[in-house]
């Protein structure tokens, strides 16, 4: 049907500050379509097909998880299939506020044929192979052990590229769900069941948005891998998983990463919001825990200095909470840079949270997925304040640029954009003389690092669960630099030694939040790491400068 007109009927709804166009049916153009409180629109569409369930990913997934609500209340965790599984997985977990990671499986081909499934690979060293087919074809395993091998070390890669050192969320005792955008044979999904029950899950569910109905039936068998198999359609003539699609584009590595840094961000956002009240009274009660605090051999406080830090910590801790509250910050755009002749102006949006009177000014750079609205970030800034240091938080990429993942990751590029934002602090009345330090988090803390390499004038930089190891240029950094990272996140506590090692060139020193995790999201854990920076800061400002008033009237231009 080239070139064909239709008339989509459905209504606009408002998801996360975004509206999105919602179908509820489509007809052609001269069919009259009932009106209602539903908005028609005209649409001309070049290639449509009749039979098409799914406008794209994104619309399977919202599709799949309206009828897996049902889920919400058993404290779900979701996993998705990389890479084309990832984005209706994202759906699923935005709507039931679950944790969204991946688990990695290889199809194995046949040897003429690599899109006939023999079998399936996932992490973990599992296999899982059609038993049957192999007959059919009077092959063995053995028969593709260089294909099996291959997919094996693809398997080691993509973990580590998709998780960036982080462990699978813990699915021990939990409801799992497994999502794909389709299925064919069914292999990878049965792979990827083996793992998820050998990492302990209590109740494993399979869903998906079309499957041929054979597949269903072998995947829900009593006698199948999965509990549950849900599956929206069950096409008699299946043909391919794309064809049910109006958008079936290759989903690259980029995205699959953007999404689990958003829908970590979101979720923590979520629990925050139903925390945060309780986490304000009951930290005060853990005043007396104790925080490991590691000096690196350049630090020469001594075993004073030491103690003195964990003293103010722990006082400055209790006390910071309810003032910070009052502290609201100022909406401001920070311009960027002309690209070049005839470009058009840039800025990046920040808030300003400004003490009456500032020992410096921290920027802080958040994590991949996430913004200036952090709430972590900002729970830090209000306690910064609170202790007499200006908080600028701002996004790394204009809102143009909010779409390009390719940028997310690029440390280089938002460590250029920290730069401009410090050079921009440096023009500011009231604020041009002070101090400045970074404060980094995950992705962020790369940046910031990469950028305080190359400025002498930072005086001090904090990494809050961040990834030194993508900083380019360690050794070059000057800046006292303080490491937090959550004593149960592993993987980054290990890249965070081997990093530390390699900051040569400055004071060092590594802070290991007791029982905490890569969010900080347990009782008390985030005013410890707000403690800390702010005595970091201050410790460090101080060596540089007295505190100056920042007046109404020298306040930076919005």
């Amino acid at each position: 049907m080239e070139g064909a007109s239709f008339l989509w009927q459905g209504f606009w709804e408002e998801r996360g500050g975004r509206r999105d166009f919602r179908p509820s049916a489509f007809a052609p153009l001269k069919r009259s379509v009932g009106g209602g409180n539903t908005e028609v629109f005209q649409v001309v569409v070049k290639k449509v097909k009749e039979d098409m369930l799914f406008m794209d990913r994104a619309d399977a997934g919202r599709q799949l998880a309206a009828v897996l609500l049902e889920y919400a209340g058993e404290n779900p965790v979701v996993l998705g299939l990389p890479r084309g599984g990832v984005p209706v997985a994202a759906e699923v977990a935005r709507s039931l506020s679950a944790p969204l990671d991946v688990i990695v499986v290889r199809k194995i081909g046949a040897p003429a044929q690599p899109e006939l499934g023999l079998g399936a690979v996932a992490e973990g060293g599992v296999e899982v192979w059609n038993r049957s087919l192999l007959e059919q074809l009077q092959l063995a395993p053995s028969d593709v052990l260089p294909t099996l091998e291959r997919e094996k070390d693809v398997v080691v890669r993509r973990v580590a590229e998709y998780r960036e050192g982080r462990a699978i969320v813990d699915l021990s005792g939990r409801c799992v769900l497994v999502i794909d955008d389709g299925l064919a044979t069914g292999g990878t999904a049965s792979a990827a069941a083996v793992v998820v029950q050998a990492l302990g899950a209590a109740h494993v569910v399979l869903a998906i948005p079309v499957a041929p109905r054979e597949t269903v039936q072998n995947l829900a068998a009593p006698n199948g891998p999965y509990d549950e198999v849900v599956c929206l359609h069950t096409p008699t003539d299946f043909r391919a998983i794309g064809y049910w699609y109006g958008d079936f584009k290759q989903v690259d590595s980029s995205t699959v990463r953007f999404l689990l840094a958003q829908s970590r961000e979101e979720v923590f956002s979520s629990a925050s919001e139903r925390t945060s009240g309780e986490a304000r009274v009951t930290g005060e009660e853990k005043s007396g825990q104790d925080v490991s605090y590691e000096y690196a051999p350049e630090d020469r406080g001594g075993e004073a200095s030491r103690e003195a830090d964990l003293i103010a910590a722990r006082t400055e801790r209790g006390g910071s909470g309810e003032a910070s509250m009052h502290a609201e910050p100022r909406f401001l755009r920070i311009p960027l840079p002309q690209a070049g002749a005839g470009a058009g102006e840039m800025s990046l949006y920040g808030d300003l949270f400004l003490p009456p009177v500032s020992a410096g000014v921290v920027l802080f750079a958040h994590g991949s997925g996430s913004s200036r609205h952090s709430p972590r970030n900002r729970a830090v800034a209000r306690v910064l304040c609170d202790e007499g240091i200006t908080s600028l938080l701002f996004d790394l990429l204009t809102p143009a640029e909010e779409d390009r993942h390719d940028l997310v990751f690029d440390i280089p590029f938002l460590a250029q954009r920290l730069a401009d934002a410090t050079d921009w602090v440096r023009t500011q009345p009231g604020l041009e003389a002070l101090p400045i330090g970074y404060f980094g988090a995950s992705t962020g803390a790369g940046a910031a690092l990469t950028a305080a390499a190359g400025r002498c004038d930072i005086s001090a930089v904090v990494s809050r669960g961040g990834r030194p190891d993508l900083s380019i240029g360690l050794s070059a950094v000057r800046a006292p630099t303080l490491l937090i990272v959550g004593e149960f996140d592993r993987s980054v506590l290990r890249l965070n030694q081997v990093a530390r090692r390699q900051l040569t060139g400055c004071v060092t020193d590594l802070a290991v939040i007791p029982r905490a995790t890569h969010l900080f999201q347990e009782t008390g854990a985030l005013e410890e790491v707000a403690a800390l920076a702010s005595v970091w800061f201050r410790r460090f400002f101080a060596a540089e400068t007295t505190a100056r008033d920042v007046r109404p009237g020298q306040s930076p231009s919005v």
